[in-house]
């Protein structure tokens, strides 16, 4: 009888579909892969010394603390991975909630969240310690195009506390 019970059990742990932790998520990078299939997409990676190498090339026509900002941001940008989507595939909508239950599951928070007319846009930043590991930009809209960047980073809270951004977006 106990080898009978013990062969239902373990006979029904094959047989029932298990859910696993994570099952209903999705990277931001395999999220990016994913659109990529599709005709409507075009992706574009960039490293971080091309990143690094622009910030000192647009630093030249800058002066004083943006000269600092721009040189030091990209310094701290490690690699940039975007993708543009012309036309939204039918199951971006789950693909979506697949990414957020990423967020959710590692460690993400949401810094920005805008929607304004049938268009939608967030911002996920992912924090290690005092360093800001991962930053996220989501715009999307149901009908048309969407944007997704995903940027990998070691960019430090202190030293983005410490830049005057709102005093250089007051001069223009």
């Amino acid at each position: 009888m106990k080898t009978i019970l013990l062969s239902a059990i373990v006979i029904a742990l094959y047989i029932v579909p298990t859910q696993t932790v994570g099952q209903d998520s999705m990277s931001p990078n395999k999220f990016i892969d994913l659109l990529l299939k599709d005709d409507h997409s075009l992706a574009v990676r960039v490293p971080g010394w091309v990143v690094r190498s622009t910030g000192r090339i647009a630093a030249i026509d800058l002066e004083g603390d943006e000269k600092k900002i721009v040189k030091e941001l990209s310094k701290s940008i490690k690699r940039i991975r975007a993708i543009v989507n012309t036309k939204p595939p039918s199951e971006l909508g789950d693909n979506l909630l697949a990414l957020y239950n990423y967020f959710g599951n590692n460690a993400y928070d949401e810094y920005v969240q805008v929607r304004s007319e049938g268009n939608n846009v967030s911002l996920w930043a992912q924090q290690k310690k005092d360093n800001i590991k991962n930053i996220v930009l989501i715009v999307h809209s149901d009908e048309d195009d969407s944007v997704v960047i995903n940027m990998k980073t070691k960019i430090s809270i202190d030293k983005l506390k410490s830049m005057n951004f709102f005093k250089e977006m007051q001069k223009i």
